[in-house]
């Protein structure tokens, strides 16, 4: 099964699953046209198999897919980005 990254605007939350089970989340704030993840956390069984390189990867996708920025507090978020250069065009 495929991972899928989507966002519940209404809970201000990226998730990460793979059919029905949720793998990985990020909590967000909106600043403008910024979002800024405060919180990632993957399931304490799923944790070092890639889940949360996977959602940033894909919450920044859907980022940059509806023009807003990101502000990244977490300090996995802040981690991430500082490893992917490449993406720093979304930064706040």
């Amino acid at each position: 099964m495929d991972l899928v990254v989507t966002e519940d605007r209404a809970a201000h939350r990226f998730e990460l699953s793979r059919g029905d089970e949720q793998l990985s989340h990020a909590d967000y704030t909106v600043d403008g046209d910024a979002v800024v993840i405060t919180h990632v956390q993957t399931a304490p069984r799923h944790r070092g198999n890639g889940f949360a390189a996977e959602l940033m990867a894909g919450l920044l996708e859907q980022l940059r897919d509806s023009d807003r920025t990101v502000v990244p507090v977490c300090s996995y978020a802040v981690a991430y980005l500082g490893g992917n250069p490449d993406q720093h065009d979304l930064l706040a």
